[in-house]
């Protein structure tokens, strides 16, 4: 199985920078929401993308994570 690491820093650069090269100012608010929706609507695909490419993928209860 391969582990795939999503380059979230590179995405936010991305997206700001589409944001930036609109030819009119947002709010700061309106441009947070849009980011957010951007990069939540980029995560779900990519969920269902691993999940297409590798469906017997190890899940890891989150509870196993924390250090007794």
């Amino acid at each position: 199985m391969r582990n795939t690491i999503l380059p979230f820093d590179e995405l936010m650069k991305a997206v700001l920078e589409q944001l930036k090269s609109q030819k009119y100012m947002d709010s700061t608010l309106t441009v947070y929401r849009r980011t957010y929706k951007r990069i939540h609507i980029f995560l779900a695909l990519f969920e269902n993308w691993n999940k297409a490419h590798y469906p017997r993928s190890i899940v890891i209860p989150e509870a196993s994570l924390h250090v007794a």
